[in-house]
């Protein structure tokens, strides 16, 4: 769990002299939430509620995609992120979430659908690092089906 809380990924500022780090994907999250949340209150989004609550779930869900992409082959090391990357896929994650939200289905139901999309999400992206982790340590120079 202290992996997932220290990681090195973040934004710089000077703030009142201070230098101050924020996570990128972080950052990203909660300006896309916010975003949206501001646009429903001055434009707001007639036409997302009155689309079938299930259809709106699933965009919802569909926001937190490249997200899940981005951070699984992050983790399981097929490819490099960078900050930018993690800013747009946080705030499309925000997105989502506000999204979700805003969805007129009780908050318990809400609350089962953003744990088990992110249960799903940690598992793969754990489940790569696993594999990864097994096939660096036994490597004797054969082919890793991901990168080692």
């Amino acid at each position: 769990m202290w992996r997932l809380a220290a990681h090195n990924h973040w934004f710089t500022f000077k703030f009142f002299g201070k230098e101050v780090r924020l996570c990128a994907r972080c950052t990203g999250y909660y300006f896309g939430f916010f975003l949206l949340q501001f646009f429903n209150v001055c434009l707001p989004l007639d036409n997302f509620y009155k689309i079938e609550v299930t259809t709106q779930i699933i965009v919802s869900l569909l926001c937190v995609v490249p997200f899940a992409i981005d951070w699984i082959t992050q983790s399981w090391r097929l490819r490099d992120s960078n900050n930018l990357i993690r800013f747009i896929t946080g705030g499309l994650l925000g997105i989502g979430a506000s999204l979700l939200s805003s969805v007129n289905v009780p908050y318990n139901l809400k609350f089962i659908v953003y744990v088990c999309s992110a249960m799903i999400i940690l598992s793969l992206g754990m489940f790569g690092k696993v594999i990864v982790k097994f096939q660096s340590s036994n490597n004797v120079g054969g082919k890793c089906f991901v990168s080692c």
